[in-house]
Order: structure tokens, then sequence, then C-alpha cells
């Protein structure tokens, strides 16, 4: 049995901070871009295995993305540096132009959330913990319940890449129909069956994961897909599809 989403978040809180997660991440970033920013900034150390993308099927902002980095006892140092000088961000998100104008990407009087912080989840766990969130905010909206998302999937690190997140498809679209867009704009190459994650908090509509056999196949069936139109069988009803690479 899974446990409840309020009994993980207890426990998790009883440790003490063991790793840093980097806020605000250009959703374009990948987890090289993270690992060259890092070592830009002077932090050594970190190997791509301790960088863990955010879990593909838990929901996600449009703009942004978050990386789980594993440091361990190192992991309130290296937040505070990285949110005293974020990165992605140049000259800091603190600097002001001269002639009194505000900095770009900062609005005066709000207060903006910090660009890393510590956490008590290591990387299984923090994927768990939003997969949890995601299928909790869609359950009560979700005529079929979406089948649980295996974590282990979520952020396999070998698929990293190669998947394709398809919005804007029919709410009860059946998987083989889905699998269907494959054919029709002729693309052979997918390694596993399409997957059902959860839609963003508002949407009517039903999102899906299609997962290529190379980064090549990933984006020609990314740029194929986004913005082109699916249309329903039984009425014929067209929907627009947004598809984009996810890491």
């Amino acid at each position: 049995m899974r446990p409840s989403l309020r009994a993980l978040e207890g426990a998790l809180r009883a440790r003490p901070p063991a790793q840093a997660v980097l806020l605000e991440t250009p959703a374009t970033a990948t987890p090289r871009d993270v690992l060259r920013a890092l070592a830009e900034a002077g932090v050594e150390g970190i190997a791509p295995s301790q960088v863990t993308s955010y879990p593909v099927g838990a929901t996600r902002p449009a703009l942004t993305t978050t990386y789980h980095i594993q440091a361990g006892r190192r992991a309130p140092a290296l937040a505070a540096a990285l949110a005293s000088r974020p990165l992605f961000y140049g000259g800091g998100r603190a600097a002001t132009p001269a002639g009194g104008r505000p900095a770009l990407g900062v609005t005066p009087g709000l207060r903006e959330p910090p660009a890393a912080t510590t956490t008590p989840y290591d990387a299984r766990a923090w994927a768990a913990h939003n997969l949890e969130r995601a299928a909790s905010t869609q359950g009560a909206k979700a005529r079929d319940p979406i089948p649980p998302i295996p974590v282990e999937w979520a952020i396999d690190p070998a698929r990293s890449g190669r998947r394709v997140l398809v919005r804007g498809l029919p709410s009860r679209v059946p998987p083989i129909q889905v699998a269907s867009l494959l054919a029709e704009f002729g693309e052979a190459g997918v390694e596993d069956a399409p997957r059902q994650v959860p839609p963003a908090r508002w949407s009517l509509g039903s999102s899906w994961v299609l997962t290529a056999n190379s980064v090549a196949d990933a984006h020609a069936l990314a740029r194929k897909l986004n913005m082109n139109y699916y249309r329903e069988v039984a009425y014929g009803k067209r929907f627009l599809m947004r598809a984009s690479v996810v890491w």
C-alpha cells in the first residue's frame, strides 16, 4: 500500500536536510546545462548521477523546471551559494541598472522565492512526493483514474530527452488512438507504449508521454505534433496539440 501524502510529508519533515533543489531553472535547461552552470559558478564535485530531473508525470510550471541535486552535508552551503547568485540569471536578480529602472525580470516590491533551497527528500522520495501531489490534484476531477506512474520510470536518466509530452488530447482518448499518432505522422521509432499522465490543474483535456528511441527522434516527433490537430474518430472534432521534449 502506498503511504498517504500527509504521512510522507510528516516523515520527511522529521529528517534533517540532506540534499539541495534548484528552483526556477528555465524549462529548456537540460541536466548537462545544470552541470555546466554549476561548474561555471565554481561548484565542484557534482557528478551527473547526482542530478535528477523533475519527474515526468508530475505537474510542472510552463516556463520553469526543478532539478534535484544530491549534495549530502554540502546541501546548506550549496543552497546558500546558489540562492545568493542564482544560476541562469545573468548578474543576479537583485541587480538594478542605472536610471532607476528595474532590472529585467525583477518586479519592484515583489518578494521572489529563493533560487535554491534545501530539502529532506532524497531523489526517489522527492519524485514520489511530486507524483503523489499530481495524482491527488487530478483524482477528484478524473472520470477514469490514471494508473499510478512508477517512480523509476518518471526519473529514469536513460529516457531523459527521449520523451515527448503531448497535451491537449481529448479527456477520454484510448491509448490505441494515441499510438496511431505515430503512424499518422510517419514515426516508427518509439520504445514504450503511450503513457497517460495527469494534465495541468485546470485542463479539460488529457496529457500523454511518448518515448522515442533516440533524442533526435523525440525532437522530430515533437516538431511534427506541436501545434497540430488531433481529429476525434467518433465526431470528427479537432483538438490542438502541444508537444515538447522533456528531460
